[in-house]
């Protein structure tokens, strides 16, 4: 992926319910910058989730990017990821990561707004696109936590 312009990496779990409420917004950040050269991967580290599950979940959601098993939870780990919903922005130049917290703020345990105030990955990825400075977002995303073993 190092012709893409940025790797936006998420958090997934099967069956979390805010990484589930979150996909519509998802969905519009990645219809939003996928002609813009940014390549989104979903990861799941949890090692009770099985490929199928992912496989259905993914299905059932309608997602239209890949979701990757990290079977030996290596991904998350070096990631520094603790909970599902956490969203990385990635330079492919440099494999460095340029933004690590929520996708916006419309979900957080006990609120859910109907739309977000902040889109954080969306902000990072303008400015990352035009070779801006990266604004520091000093937030942390809501989700389950990632079982690691």
């Amino acid at each position: 992926m190092t012709d893409a312009k940025a790797v936006v990496l998420i958090m997934q779990g099967v069956g979390c319910p805010i990484v589930r409420k979150m996909t519509p917004d998802l969905k519009q950040v990645q219809a939003a910058y996928r002609d813009k050269g940014v390549r989104f991967l979903m990861i799941n580290s949890n090692s009770q989730d099985t490929q199928g599950m992912i496989a259905a979940e993914a299905a059932e959601f309608e997602l239209d990017l890949p979701v990757l098993k990290d079977a030996g939870q290596t991904v998350g780990r070096d990631l520094g990821a603790v909970r599902t919903a956490e969203v990385f922005v990635v330079d492919p130049k440099t494999w460095t990561i340029v933004y690590h917290g929520p996708l916006n703020d419309r979900l957080t345990y006990g609120r859910e707004k109907a739309v977000a105030d902040n889109d954080y990955t969306a902000s990072v990825l303008d400015a990352v696109l035009a070779g801006a400075p990266v604004p520091v977002i000093e937030e942390q995303a809501d989700g389950c936590i990632i079982n690691f073993i």
